[in-house]
């Protein structure tokens, strides 16, 4: 198998003065990752406690965006996509299209019209109130430029060639057409290079929308998050405006960190049983840890779990005391707290680190033997006293000359070299000179 990283860096919750298409796009992209967030660190906890008869610790109170969600981007009856119906229909006006939102959604509970204005409507996001004008919606929708704006892209009179790619559907579609394009403009409009085309949807219909090639590469993004491993990382805005990004602005700083329920996932992960494994995947990674070794009774995997975790809580009171309801054990899976998860790793990161420095030293002493012979012999080399090059000599009255020194005294220093003595003597009884040399 291969693994694969993606990085999704969002667009970012937008209310502006004017709000159109673009942001009601980009708001309920928002309100979907949102969703999942909520999902992957509250909803799946909260289901899983439910599911193992354990009782959770926290209960957060965190908006719902599944309502904002359905209203906007329903398949069937959805904002979004009664917009896409008037759109494609001729002869529809942005006023037309008004009185149908509010006469479809004004008892929806995320929906609800402006007061004396006949083309604003507003929804209630997660991140609070966006009012949203449509005098633009269908013309944003169409997403369309003009066939002559287009025709300057043609090959054969196009000097930049760098762009020619972003046209070759349009510019290939109309070569093939049935009006034999000849690189003159048509009077149509071309929508540009769909989405759903680049996701290699080779079956295009003859006319889509913005929101149509949006709402593909959204869920596209969306559908390989529940197969994924999440990590998110949130971002705080300390000014709400651009102009000045150097300055604290408190109120509009806790009103993010509320939006983004931050503080409550905080709460979560700190508090409750945010850390879950089956009795297998939990035997798997800690049965190291169990080091009274009379499991013959505990069969079940549960007792061998309990097993492990109860030794590892007796080997904390000692430092760090753990607390009781710092893990639970339910029908399939043993539940564990910030506390637990981090007193079971320094446990286990401890063994393996005594593991590794008990391998290192039986590895060296086994290379140590192995060259032990070796070694013996140059360390025996090196401790044996060598034989003197000159025997000392006896004299006749039966005393020894001192040997040679390995230095030579020259004044007040010894200089490191070895002292020849020569002496020269008669002894009686010889007849000839004994010359000993030392």
């Amino acid at each position: 198998t291969t693994s694969s990283l993606h990085v999704i860096d969002l667009f970012g919750f937008e209310s502006n003065e004017s709000n159109a298409m673009e942001q009601l796009c980009i708001n309920w992209s928002e309100e979907c990752l949102q969703e999942h967030f909520i999902t992957s660190m509250f909803s799946s906890v909260l289901e899983d406690c439910c599911k193992e008869g354990i009782e959770s610790l926290v209960e957060p109170n965190v908006f719902d965006p599944a309502p904002c969600i359905e209203l906007i981007g329903n398949e069937h009856d959805g904002m979004l996509q009664l917009v896409n119906k008037e759109t494609l229909s001729p002869r529809v006006q942005s006023q037309d299209i008004c009185v149908r939102l509010r006469d479809k959604f004004k008892a929806h509970p995320s929906y609800s019209g402006v007061k004396g204005s006949a083309s604003t409507f507003t929804i209630q996001h997660f991140a609070g109130e966006v009012v949203y004008d449509v005098y633009s919606l269908l013309n944003a929708n169409a997403d369309t430029i003009a066939d002559d704006v287009v025709a300057l892209f043609n090959e054969k009179d196009c000097k930049f060639g760098f762009a020619v790619h972003l046209f070759s559907h349009e510019l290939n579609r109309d070569r093939t057409g049935s009006h034999d394009y000849v690189g003159l403009p048509q009077g149509q409009m071309c929508r540009i290079t769909p989405i759903r085309y680049i996701y290699g949807q080779t079956e295009l219909k003859n006319q889509t929308t913005f929101v149509q090639d949006f709402q593909a590469s959204l869920q596209h993004v969306l559908s390989t998050l529940p197969v994924s491993k999440s990590h998110f990382i949130r971002c705080i805005q300390t000014s709400p405006t651009h102009t000045a990004p150097a300055q604290f602005d408190r109120s509009h700083v806790s009103q993010q960190i509320s939006n983004l329920v931050i503080l409550e996932t905080v709460d979560m992960l700190s508090n409750n049983y945010c850390y879950r494994y089956t009795f297998d995947d939990f035997l798997r990674r800690y049965q190291s840890l169990r080091l009274k070794q009379d499991d013959h009774g505990l069969v079940r995997a549960v007792d061998r779990c309990k097993a492990i975790m109860e030794e590892v809580q007796e080997q904390s009171s000692l430092t760090d005391p753990m607390e009781d309801d710092c893990w639970m054990v339910g029908v399939n899976k043993i539940f564990l707290t910030q506390e637990a998860y981090g007193q079971l790793e320094m446990a286990h990161s401890m063994l393996r680190r005594s593991a590794a420095v008990k391998l290192q030293s039986h590895m060296r002493r086994h290379l140590v033997m192995k060259r032990w012979p070796q070694l013996k012999l140059s360390l025996q080399q090196r401790t044996a006293t060598p034989p003197h090059p000159h025997t000392p000599a006896q004299l006749h009255n039966g005393e020894t000359l001192p040997g040679s020194r390995n230095y030579t005294i020259v004044g007040n220093m010894k200089v490191g070299f070895p002292q020849w003595r020569m002496m020269k003597n008669s002894y009686p009884g010889n007849s000839h000179l004994l010359i000993i040399v030392l």
